[in-house]
């Protein structure tokens, strides 16, 4: 098998996951559920994003022609849509929709890879429909937030943060390979660095997403932000944060045992 048919198993794959995980966020009712269902359109993307851009370089394509800027940036916003159903309380259908048109935008622009830029707005609004209307089917229900909902969205971040910051190490262990000794880890395409940006990229919506959803005040999501640029940062910044967490997760417990213990 040919490194370019890899790469394209690897993107197919992603793809269906970060389909998978952004209808899961759509159409689960419970926000538990939903918050799993970000999990796998998470690992999707990522997949998705690095796969795509290594079946690119082994073609000789460049991220200018507009069918790769399309989908990127509708993948991109796919999953923002996708954290932000996972976490609130009861979802507005129009964001809804929105995650729906922009993930089956992402998918019709992948399948067609036509340049025209006509072509692609035609395409675009005939999937952004279909998504649009599928989505109305979700069924998220408004319920109040719950200890294992916290946890659920402190674990999706700490694990988001963590290949983030495993990326950093690779990354600095590729680099002087590469030009003090010509040892590509990567064969040369440059995977490497585009997989470490896409953690970057995620990390910073992940951190902002979580951050609202765990109560984290402005200081924390601005010292999150500054270690994303240090290398390990994102794991002094797990460490920095845990007791935070600890205490909303026992705050919210024992809010939880009190109502249950209040006489119908």
């Amino acid at each position: 098998m040919t490194d370019y048919m890899v790469w394209r198993l690897v993107k197919l794959v992603s793809v269906v996951l970060l389909a998978g995980g952004v209808w899961g966020t759509l159409l689960a009712s419970a926000r538990n559920n939903r918050l799993r269902s970000l999990w796998v359109a998470t690992v999707g993307f990522v997949g998705a994003w690095v796969g795509g851009y290594a079946m690119m370089k082994l073609t000789g394509r460049t991220l200018s022609e507009p069918w790769i800027v399309w989908s990127v940036v509708a993948s991109l916003t796919a999953l923002h849509l996708s954290a932000i159903l996972g976490h609130k309380e009861a979802p507005r259908r129009v964001t809804a929709w929105l995650a729906g048109g922009s993930l089956m935008v992402a998918v019709a622009v992948m399948v067609a890879r036509v340049s025209d830029v006509g072509t692609l707005s035609l395409v675009s609004v005939a999937a952004a429909l279909v998504g649009g209307a599928l989505a109305h089917m979700g069924g998220a229900r408004r319920h109040e937030v719950g200890p294992e909902d916290r946890l659920q969205s402190w674990r999706w971040f700490c694990w988001v943060a963590r290949f983030e910051g495993l990326s950093w190490v690779l990354l600095l262990v590729a680099m002087p390979l590469k030009y003090k000794a010509q040892i590509l880890l990567d064969g040369g395409t440059g995977v490497i660095g585009w997989g470490h940006g896409v953690l970057f990229v995620v990390y910073f919506q992940a951190l902002w997403s979580a951050s609202r959803f765990l109560g984290w005040s402005g200081k924390r999501v601005l010292q999150g932000a500054v270690l994303a640029f240090v290398p390990l940062g994102a794991f002094g910044f797990e460490w920095l944060v845990a007791d935070d967490v600890r205490r909303a997760l026992k705050e919210g417990s024992q809010a939880a045992d009190g109502a249950a213990a209040e006489p119908i």
